[in-house]
Order: structure tokens, then sequence, then C-alpha cells
């Protein structure tokens, strides 16, 4: 992904998303995992928060009861304030949010991850770098922008 957002997000040819659509039958804190994120990104660390939790996500089997110390503890190794984190997540501001794009995504036929909206077109599992390539390539040739160098 970083490649692809050096080439096209950063560029300015793709508008890049990311919706949240936890899994809460797969992954029992998952909805709270997605929360923890966007704690984290008020304080400009989404993104390590978000890798750190896929990254780590065996951690989370079986400890639904747990998962605030081991939230917590992540909060920590990213440097976060800790007291601003556990409030945001106690506040449990960003529930509706997530909510809201797990239904989003529902209604559009998604029910697995990764899944994936490329123009309108529902794309479901892991490409390779290069598979993304020709795919955006071609939608931007269709929409008759030509990528930029």
């Amino acid at each position: 992904m970083p490649e692809l957002i050096k080439l096209y997000v950063d560029t300015g040819q793709v508008r890049y998303i990311f919706r949240d659509y936890p899994q809460s039958g797969i992954h029992t804190s998952a909805v709270r995992q997605a929360h923890a994120a966007h704690c984290a990104a008020e304080q400009n660390k989404y993104w390590e928060m978000h890798d750190l939790l896929y990254d780590k996500v065996d951690l989370f089997i079986g400890i639904r009861e747990a998962d605030f110390a081991l939230l917590d503890e992540f909060a920590r190794d990213l440097g976060l304030n800790r007291d601003a984190f556990k409030e945001c997540m106690a506040s449990r501001r960003y529930l509706d949010r997530i909510t809201q794009d797990f239904e989003a995504a529902r209604a559009l036929g998604i029910r697995a991850t990764p899944a994936y909206v490329l123009n309108g077109e529902i794309l479901f599992g892991l490409y390779p770098t290069g598979a993304w390539q020709k795919m955006i390539e071609r939608e931007l040739a269709e929409a008759g922008e030509p990528a930029k160098p």
C-alpha cells in the first residue's frame, strides 16, 4: 500500500478512503480495536495504531476482558497521551461512525475482508502491487487521465 499511495494518492490521481469493517463475530474486540485507532488519530497516530493492531491481531483472540489492557499497552508503545486515550476509549465517541461504515459496507454486499471498492467495482482478497497498478492504470485511462510520472 505505501508504494501505491506514493504513486497515485500523493500525486492526486487516486483518492484512498479507509473504512472500518470490524468483524466482531470473528474477533470479539474488533469494534473496540477500530475505536482505538480513531482515538489514536486524535493524537495523529491512526495508521501507527492501525498497523500495530493488524500486526498483533492474534493477541486478541480469546481475551475479550483483557483487551483494554492490551490497547493501553499499544497506546504506551506509540507514545500516546494515555489519559487522553483512555478518556476517548471510555467515551465511545466513534462508535456511530464505525457502525455506519460497517452498515455501508454490508449494503454494498461486502461480507468479508479485505475488500476494496475501485471506481464502483467491489474487489475481495489480496492483490500484489503490480495487479493494483494495472487496475488503477486501466481506470485512469478509461477516465481519460493518463498516469503522471
